[in-house]
């Protein structure tokens, strides 16, 4: 992951309730006790939500906690490849139409939503898509084994056999 406030990268080891930004202490370089949330207001000029758990990081010399709300996930599982399931998952995200892919991912942001964890954490989440303008190009056409144009949706989803490779036509 990448912390936001410092534009580090980490590989996260663990995420703990024991701790809070709060009631998380450690000794400064100056020999002074603070907790996370006023070395992160001292440091970076930013006001931590006290109540969330924290992300850890095993470093040789210990810990370092960080509070998950300035946490950005920045790839993918290292294992990830290997769980035939999740690629099932990820194939079905990937070839749906956009329209498909939008729900899947509202369906998804919703259940976030409704958790009380992340209420009591002080976090909220807008499932609105990002309406972007621009020009819209004609969706191109698939022609199937006897040369007939078929919607692109059919051939992704795996409605329209393939017998050769695809040929992409101007409309």
């Amino acid at each position: 992951m990448i912390a936001s406030h410092n534009s580090i990268s980490y590989q996260v080891d663990g995420i703990t309730n024991e701790f809070t930004p709060l009631t998380y202490k450690f000794i400064d370089k100056n020999g002074a006790e603070k907790s996370l949330a006023q070395y992160f207001y001292e440091t970076y000029n930013i006001k931590v939500n006290e109540k969330q758990p924290l992300i850890f990081v095993n470093k040789p010399w210990g810990k370092i906690f960080l509070p998950v709300e300035y946490c950005q996930e920045a790839s993918l599982p290292k294992n990830f490849t290997r769980n035939f399931r999740d690629q099932q998952v990820l194939q079905q995200v990937k070839l749906n139409s956009a329209q498909k892919r939008l729900l899947l991912i509202e369906k998804l942001l919703s259940k976030f939503r409704e958790d009380q964890t992340f209420a009591e954490w002080g976090v909220t989440i807008d499932t609105t898509a990002q309406e972007l303008g621009g020009r819209k190009l004609a969706p191109p056409s698939v022609l199937d084994s006897r040369g007939n144009p078929k919607p692109v949706d059919d051939a992704y989803d795996g409605r329209m056999p393939l017998s050769r490779p695809l040929m992409m036509k101007r409309s």
